[in-house]
């Protein structure tokens, strides 16, 4: 009898190495076609991503950009290489101005200012598997853009066991100052239409 495999459950499968990750790609036996990210040396499937999702990525992008421009460098939904086995693929990533805009390789935990995930059918995934990878990388301030409960979390002083010492929550409706960022309206960054529970 065949076991059903449920999607978004970690198995005992092959663990991979960024290397190897690296060469499946290089070799074409993975591509951009295939929707997936190097989690702890697995390769997980990615969500697809929904109307509210990309709203959000959007309004954030629009935030940053048109606040800081050329301060920074931006990465929407692509590669970020941390640990020796993990790649993941977070909506948004701010990190220190590259004028080659990291054409030379992926940002590194050393390159990341903050790094932002939209959770919402993947918001799970993202506390208890990604949060984690990204603590024990060292991305000094982690956000998770909770559209199921409408706030942003902010988690920052990470540890090598792969937690966040500090966190805040800021809830739709509220305004907060951020150290490196100024002023931010919680419902600016959140879509305008609430998703379906």
């Amino acid at each position: 009898m065949t076991k059903r495999i449920e999607p978004g459950v970690f198995y005992n499968t092959i663990d991979w190495t960024l290397q190897q990750y690296h060469d499946m790609v290089e070799a074409g036996v993975l591509t951009e076609n295939h929707a997936v990210e190097l989690l702890y040396g697995k390769i997980i499937p990615m969500s697809p991503v929904g109307r509210y999702h990309a709203a959000c990525v959007s309004n954030i992008q629009e935030f940053f950009i048109l606040n800081f421009r050329k301060q920074f460098s931006y990465r929407t939904q692509d590669p970020v290489a941390m640990l020796d086995h993990s790649e993941p693929e977070p909506d948004f990533v701010i990190a220190k101005r590259d004028e080659n805009n990291y054409s030379g390789g992926h940002p590194t935990e050393e390159d990341i200012v903050a790094l932002i995930e939209v959770s919402d059918t993947t918001l799970d995934k993202d506390r208890q598997h990604k949060l984690p990878i990204y603590a024990e990388a060292g991305i000094r301030e982690c956000w998770i853009v909770n559209l199921i409960e409408r706030q942003i979390e902010i988690f920052t002083k990470p540890t090598a066991e792969g937690n966040y010492e500090e966190s805040s929550v800021h809830q739709e409706g509220s305004t907060f100052s951020h150290d490196k960022f100024g002023e931010i309206v919680v419902s600016d960054v959140l879509p305008g239409i609430q998703p379906p529970r």
